[in-house]
């Protein structure tokens, strides 16, 4: 019998104030990293502290968190999985993605994320959990540095799970689809700068000071599977899932794009696809409509058998002199040039951006 997936947030009573609830929510998700971690230890014997790593075999067990492995060796892999097995095994980790997971599934508001936040650094002072550091300032760094990466993660994750709705409505299948909604990189931004700003109020309790960002990100454990931000993670999720690997992604993941930028392109594109590429347009058109701003909305599309180019989106090519809003349209096109696109036979694009309109 199949049961059904709670979380630790959903099992605090309602009624139940937020500094106790924050207390619980972080207390029941201790027990059940813990409760977890035990199971495991039972079931597999350890192999140098990776316990779900099956000794003699060329397979490993994935767990249904999706967390990242990808590698063009084999080698290479086994690396990977070998850190993803020593973070799967960090109750702090654990815990990172499971609060992460509840924010971004609107189950947590970000003061409530802010809050765990610092009980989270405040246990591991106590107790030593997951962090392997001595000093305080190390210790929240170090949470800082999982609950980073769960929010990229989770921020990213989020938008692919929006996109695959998306085409799976219209009949379409994913595979070789981008898919690219500023919305969730600002909202990632956001939380971003909200673990920045507790981290670094703890931090000054002891006279101390946050690493900046761009530090954290040098010298992260992550840095294999896309790093501690948005951009890092979307790249590394493209390169997984498509080939070849140099052909997706960003050219620079530190440019921002438009706060209303919505990209979808597909690398192939044939006859029989066209009444759905047709729906999927007029469902990308009805759920970003706006009446509140201005919009642009472009579209290209090629069919299979015809020439084309790899490397450049087609909306590139598009002349600004016939537009109503240069500006708009050239915002867009300075951050769409930033893709790194590969066609296997056609190709679909659909651009949607605006700005907010001004009110007399």
């Amino acid at each position: 019998m199949k049961t059904k997936k709670v979380s630790a947030a959903d099992r605090i009573p309602e009624k139940t104030g937020r500094k106790k609830w924050s207390v619980l929510f972080l207390e029941s998700l201790l027990k059940e990293a813990k409760e977890r971690e035990a199971e495991s230890e039972k079931a597999r014997p350890a192999v140098d502290g990776e316990s779900w790593i099956r000794p003699g075999r060329d397979t490993f067990e994935h767990s249904e968190d999706p967390e990242e492995l990808w590698c063009e060796s084999y080698e290479d892999i086994m690396g990977v999985v070998r850190m993803v097995g020593k973070w799967k095994a960090n109750i702090l980790y654990q815990i990172a993605n499971a609060i992460l997971r509840d924010y971004h599934e609107k189950k947590l508001d970000e003061d409530g994320v802010g809050e765990l936040f610092g009980l989270c650094c405040q246990k591991c002072k106590d107790t030593g959990g997951g962090t392997g550091r001595k000093t305080e300032p190390q210790i929240t760094e170090t949470v800082l540095e999982f609950f980073l990466r769960a929010n990229a993660r989770m921020s990213v994750f989020s938008m692919e799970r929006a996109g695959k709705r998306l085409t799976a409505r219209c009949g379409l299948n994913w595979s070789g689809t981008t898919y690219y909604d500023a919305w969730y990189f600002y909202r990632c931004a956001q939380m971003h700068r909200r673990l920045f700003v507790v981290a670094g109020r703890i931090a000054a309790e002891l006279g101390e000071k946050v690493s900046s960002p761009e530090e954290l990100e040098q010298r992260t454990q992550f840095a294999a599977v896309g790093g501690l931000t948005f951009h890092g993670v979307f790249g590394w999720v493209q390169q997984k899932d498509n080939y070849p690997v140099n052909q997706y992604g960003l050219k620079n993941s530190g440019i921002e794009p438009p706060h209303h930028f919505v990209y979808l392109y597909r690398n192939h594109y044939s006859e029989a696809e066209r009444p759905c590429v047709q729906f999927l347009e007029t469902l990308m058109r009805e759920q970003t409509a706006c009446a509140q701003r201005k919009e642009l909305w472009r579209h290209y599309t090629i069919q299979d058998g015809r020439e084309y180019h790899n490397g450049m989106s087609y909306l590139l090519e598009g002349s600004l002199a016939d537009e109503q809003d240069e500006k708009m349209y050239e915002a867009a096109l300075l951050f769409l040039q930033n893709f790194r696109l590969y066609r296997v036979d056609g190709c679909v694009e659909f651009l949607y951006t605006a700005y907010e309109k001004e009110w007399g």
